[in-house]
């Protein structure tokens, strides 16, 4: 569950802390030598995680987002953990001490006892609270301090920037690698305007948060339906694009359009998963509508082969 940054929790707990954006093979690491180093002591596994990327106050302008808060919480709570704790990053916390950060956030608000750092986790006023520094400050602290091992896939060190390049050129082999699953878009199912229905495919169009987005086009993929527990995975043909065949003035931004295989039933405002599984082609611009309704029946029929053959 996610808690509120004021009042704390019953200790003694591990903690770790970072922003954890895609929950990449490194993170799922870190969580592992969290649980493991929680069930040695007899104590609470608990994160600590933030709304937005320090990056985004510090200098204004923050990388990519690979995942929403929101869908961040749904994997770190499938990874195992119970409590995280989000806090909000703003100009108080970048100026806050590591000291002081670590005895109101760590110590107080979540009964911390143990502090698992990243490889590269450095937290309090000009990143001075890194492993070195906190561990040479434990015992005036009141707590443990280790640091996680690295996660190397074939030589090279996992990070959230190699996920990033990866999303970037559509790269679904390599993201399912660095993450340890297939690479899922994450939102709410909103209202369109129906043009997928009167073209005979309704879709799904999911609001993604503002997260990162694959290269345009068309992707088979599964939808994870989150409000739905024990509905299987669905197949569909999802769009990411523009329409550039309806020459529509009103979008400005890139749309995620699901059209789900033989779905009857609404899907309004519930949480899904979109996991990409292949690339089918890019976004085309057709002379005619009818011309785009056929290339769509084509990549429908497209799609039942590939989940034929690969479920």
């Amino acid at each position: 569950m996610a808690l509120a940054a004021r009042g704390g929790l019953p200790g003694p707990a591990v903690v770790a802390i970072g922003m954890f954006d895609g929950l990449h093979e490194g993170h799922r690491r870190l969580l592992a030598e969290l649980k493991a180093w929680a069930r040695e002591a007899g104590a609470a596994p608990r994160v600590v995680t933030f709304d937005r990327h320090p990056q985004e106050v510090l200098t204004g302008s923050g990388p990519v987002v690979i995942s929403s808060l929101e869908h961040r919480l749904v994997l770190l709570e499938r990874e195992g953990i119970a409590d995280t704790l989000v806090l909000s990053f703003d100009r108080a916390v970048s100026a806050e001490s590591a000291d002081d950060f670590v005895r109101r956030v760590v110590v107080r608000a979540l009964g911390g006892r143990m502090l698992l750092l990243g490889f590269d986790t450095a937290i309090g006023h000009k990143r001075r609270g890194n492993f070195e520094y906190l561990g040479g400050r434990a015992s005036a602290l009141g707590i443990q301090v280790r640091q996680a091992r690295i996660e190397r896939i074939n030589g090279e060190r996992v990070s959230s920037t190699l996920v990033r390049d990866a999303l970037a050129v559509g790269d679904l082999a390599r993201l399912e690698q660095l993450l340890g699953r297939p690479f899922a878009l994450f939102g709410r199912v909103m209202e369109g305007d129906g043009r997928g229905r009167t073209l005979g495919f309704p879709t799904a169009n999911v609001d993604t948060m503002g997260t990162g987005l694959p290269p345009l086009g068309v992707y088979f993929a599964h939808i994870v339906f989150l409000d739905r527990p024990g509905v299987a995975p669905w197949t569909a043909v999802v769009n990411v694009g523009k329409r550039p065949t309806f020459k529509d003035p009103t979008v400005a931004c890139t749309l995620v359009e699901a059209h789900l295989l033989d779905w009857n039933g609404s899907l309004y405002d519930e949480r899904v998963e979109v996991m990409l599984r292949k690339r089918a082609r890019g976004e085309l611009k057709f002379e005619s509508v009818d011309a785009l309704v056929e290339q769509i029946r084509l990549d429908v029929a497209r799609a039942r082969d590939f989940f034929r053959q690969d479920p």
